[in-house]
């Protein structure tokens, strides 16, 4: 049995056979805050650290039940020890108390491998139902047999690869999202601190993201995503648009069974927004018309064609094509003029086609009447 503690400056002490018996060890408990134990400790008195602050033992080679500590008092309490790991058993009899090693539970903890304000915060919605979805029959038995069992879903900054930018610019060209935060999110468990990554889950997890900044601060009503990017055991990348499952504008919440790599998303509802990687397309056409395919709108938005006559885009995407490239908004040429103006509804532009009709008659009349009055001269 060795003592030790955490701090380097505080006492430290090496407790062999000779401290055993006696006082000596009774003091020399009191005055550290973290012991290893290896088998059962018996001491004759102990004096407690006082306002609730144990002495906190870091066990090993004990089965569920054994007895960690025993001591003489008739007036302990549980809270004189505590494990790192799990809650301590404690029994008081008639004479004496013991502190026993317990059955662990299992826990599920979030890390951010990042410092403050670098990576939003991330939580489990229910961190209860996960560590239950997560643990095996094989992890129940670990705990069963004293072993530790721990999942860690760690957070951290996340640079893109350039085959990542390339899915993420086709998504944000498609769907007009902003991105404006990537991360690294992974899952692991450690069973007595021998760590085993998981990359994918047979039951989805829901996460709930803070959400960034930037997206927070829109002025006008928006809808937030988080775009999957996870690569298979094959090599490939593999993308999926993670919608926001709750109506909190404070977090992006979301479901989830696979680890990797994570992109905060945001879209301006009913507008074609803008795309951080990736743009949007357009452009002039070499007859002075306008001949760019028109910007993606939103998800859930679809817009119109140009039909003025000197505008022959082909339109915004309509709700029937959110992610095509506007096929099924209404194209016009841009010099067909009066296939423009009948195309339209406007009645200046349909009042405007009957007045050009009206003088195209008129003036083939006043030519025909000329013609035959210089026939008969």
């Amino acid at each position: 049995m060795s003592a030790v503690d955490d701090d380097p400056f505080a006492p430290t002490a090496q407790v062999g056979a000779s401290f055993q018996e006696g006082a000596g060890l009774t003091a020399l408990l009191a005055c550290i805050d973290r012991i290893e134990l290896s088998h059962e400790l018996v001491v004759p008195a102990f004096q407690p650290k006082g306002n609730g602050v144990p002495t906190m033992i870091r066990a090993s080679n004990f089965a569920v039940g054994d007895a960690l500590v025993t001591c003489p008092a008739p007036d302990a309490h549980a809270d004189w020890f505590a494990l790192d790991d799990r809650e301590i058993g404690f029994e008081q009899r008639e004479q004496s108390a013991q502190w026993l090693f317990s059955r662990a539970s299992g826990s599920i903890v979030v890390d951010p491998e990042a410092d403050a304000g670098e990576v939003p915060e991330v939580a489990l919605a229910d961190p209860d139902g996960a560590l239950s979805s997560l643990l095996t029959d094989e992890d129940q038995a670990a705990l069963d047999g004293g072993s530790s069992v721990t999942f860690a879903l760690k957070v951290a900054p996340h640079d893109l690869s350039s085959d990542e930018q390339s899915l993420l610019a086709e998504i944000a060209r498609l769907a007009s999202y902003t991105f404006v935060q990537h991360l690294d999110i992974s899952l692991a468990k450690q069973v007595d601190g021998v760590e085993t990554p998981l990359s994918t889950l047979s039951t989805p997890l829901r996460l709930t993201i803070a959400t960034p900044g930037e997206a927070a601060d829109a002025q006008t009503p928006t809808k937030y995503a988080v775009v999957r990017v996870h690569e298979n055991p094959d090599g490939t990348l593999e993308t999926a648009v993670l919608e926001d499952k709750d109506d909190d504008p404070a977090t992006i919440t979301i479901e989830t069974d696979a680890f990797s790599t994570y992109s905060l998303a945001y879209a301006v509802e009913g507008s074609g927004g803008t795309t951080d990687p990736g743009g949007n397309g357009g452009g002039s056409g070499d007859d002075g018309s306008n001949g760019g395919e028109g910007q993606g709108g939103s998800l859930d938005g679809g817009g119109t064609g140009g039909v003025d006559g000197q505008t022959g885009s082909r339109g915004q995407n309509s709700a029937d094509d959110p992610l095509g490239d506007g096929a099924n908004a209404s194209a016009t040429g841009g010099k067909d003029s009066a296939g423009s103006l009948l195309a339209t509804s406007d009645p200046t532009a349909v009042f405007a086609l009957a007045a050009a009709g009206v003088i195209l008659i008129a003036a083939c009349t006043v030519g025909a009447a000329a013609v035959r009055r210089s026939r008969r001269s």
